[in-house]
């Protein structure tokens, strides 16, 4: 384990606000050009198909795919520091310098307006498909910057950014498996701090003198826009990394170590419900990816007959939701029954609450779900990535779709990586997420006061885990090695 901050260029780039601000302001330059490539931009007069610019276009394809698929991959690199850097966090920051600052209700400081706002988002994405049109995407990127505004200008801290964004509150689910943690030396310290700066921000005071003339000036630092008090973290779903704390704190007391990423899996924290809602969403998500590769278990568990929105309802809560919490829901039956002997004395040990099981059961599935999305990510680098040496000579894409398409005097880019490849790169991290969420079954049962509970919580979850890992295996043997 070793602190990061003790590097004087990492803890001077911090303390000086190069970080995040430097590189707030570089991708905020870059969301900005993303809309001035994609905004007036959809298909191409003449040109009969559906969607040309899909890959061509230089905004939509790093928006899509270097932006949301990267971000996917870098989560084993850095967590949840993109929400650091994140563009429409830096203007829901801004817009909350002059805004109201009302807190935000304590009825809504959860995710269940986020899972909505998640099921729409995916509904919308499948059923206008546009993150197949540059204009659309642009439209997309603008409504969300639109609410991060809104949102700043009438609560105090980034409540968009925490309770209302997809994309962060999915790779916060996912930076358990980060190799950073941001946490305090000594909580001790932090329980003798009165003003806990870190929290409420902190209010500089000097003075620029001009000769004999003073100028008085105040510099506010910011508190801690995620609202958390450092010395409660003991995981990385709602910490953005940004060093706040690490501006402010008058004690020194706050750490950045590297450390174990299976630290946080292996033993995890005892989640809300309205987190475990978001698993079961994540779950139906990447389901919903994998399934159309084989068109007969497609017809099976996702039935086309079914209206439109109950259709989108099965995929991302039904199903899913089966499949995580129904075994939650067995081992608390099994803890209810119990053979009482005529002469038996004494108290028995009371059963595990069924939410302490759905809390504990839910983190077992994040591995296999991580793991898959990064794999479907990797691959989405590897076979359309390669449009970016055009991109970068022809943002908008027409020129480059006409070239390849109709005047044929380029080729198409190619997979960097060849087939052959490819069907391990999905596979391996598939296995391994399954291997990791199987060993955290049993890790579980032995960290946690499950009682009697505890072999039917293992058996139990351990051939649901099984059995989701053995279809996503042979979804992608189907897929690639046929």
């Amino acid at each position: 384990m070793k602190n990061l901050l003790k590097n004087k260029t990492i803890k001077d780039l911090i303390k000086q606000g190069l970080f995040p601000g430097l590189f707030q302001f570089l991708t905020l330059v870059v969301l900005i050009l993303i809309l001035v490539w994609t905004w007036p931009n959809h298909n191409i007069a003449g040109i009969s198909a559906s969607d040309p610019l899909i890959y061509t276009n230089l905004g939509n394809l790093l928006f899509w795919i270097y932006w949301m698929m990267g971000m996917i991959i870098l989560v084993l690199l850095w967590g949840r520091t993109w929400c650091a850097i994140c563009p429409i966090g830096m203007v829901n920051g801004i817009a909350g310098k002059f805004g109201l600052k009302l807190n935000y209700p304590k009825k809504l400081r959860n995710w269940y307006l986020l899972v909505v706002v998640f099921i729409l988002l995916q509904i919308t994405i499948n059923i206008s498909k546009l993150n197949h049109y540059p204009d659309l995407t642009a439209r997309l990127i603008f409504i969300f910057i639109l609410l991060g505004t809104i949102f700043g200008l009438l609560f105090r801290g980034r409540v968009f950014c925490r309770y209302l964004c997809p994309v962060g509150s999915m790779i916060g689910v996912y930076s358990c498996f980060s190799p950073l943690e941001l946490r305090v030396k000594d909580k001790k310290i932090c329980a003798q701090c009165l003003n806990r700066e870190c929290v409420k921000g902190k209010t500089n005071a000097f003075s620029l003198c001009l000769g004999k003339t003073e100028f008085p000036v105040q510099n506010n630092a910011i508190p801690c826009p995620a609202d958390i008090f450092p010395a409660t973290l003991e995981e990385n779903t709602h910490c953005y990394f940004c060093g706040q704390c690490v501006k402010v704190c008058p004690n020194d007391n706050v750490r950045w170590n590297t450390r174990n990423i299976f630290k946080e899996v292996l033993l995890p924290n005892e989640r809300p419900f309205s987190e475990t809602l978001f698993i079961i969403v994540l779950l139906g998500m990447i389901m919903e990816k994998f399934v159309p590769m084989w068109p007969g278990l497609q017809e099976k568990i996702f039935p086309e007959s079914l209206p439109a929105l109950i259709f989108y309802i099965w995929i991302y809560l039904i199903l899913p939701g089966i499949i995580i919490l129904l075994p939650s829901f067995l081992i608390y039956f099994i803890s209810k029954i119990r053979i009482k002997q005529p002469d038996e004395t004494g108290q028995t040990a009371e059963p595990v609450s069924l939410n302490k099981i759905i809390a504990y059961g839910s983190n077992i599935f994040i591995p296999v779900i991580f793991f898959s999305h990064f794999a479907l990510a990797l691959v989405k680098i590897f076979t359309r990535g390669g449009y970016i040496f055009y991109g970068l000579m022809d943002p908008v894409g027409i020129k480059t779709y006409r070239a390849i398409y109709q005047a044929e005097i380029i080729k198409a880019p190619e997979s960097i990586l060849p087939v052959f490849i490819l069907r391990w790169i999905v596979l391996l991290p598939v296995i391994f997420g399954s291997i990791i969420s199987l060993i955290t079954v049993f890790k579980l049962i032995r960290s946690n006061s499950f009682n009697k509970n505890s072999y039917a919580f293992a058996i139990i979850n351990s051939v649901v885990i099984f059995a989701v890992s053995l279809m996503f295996l042979l979804i992608v043997r189907n897929w690639l090695f046929n």
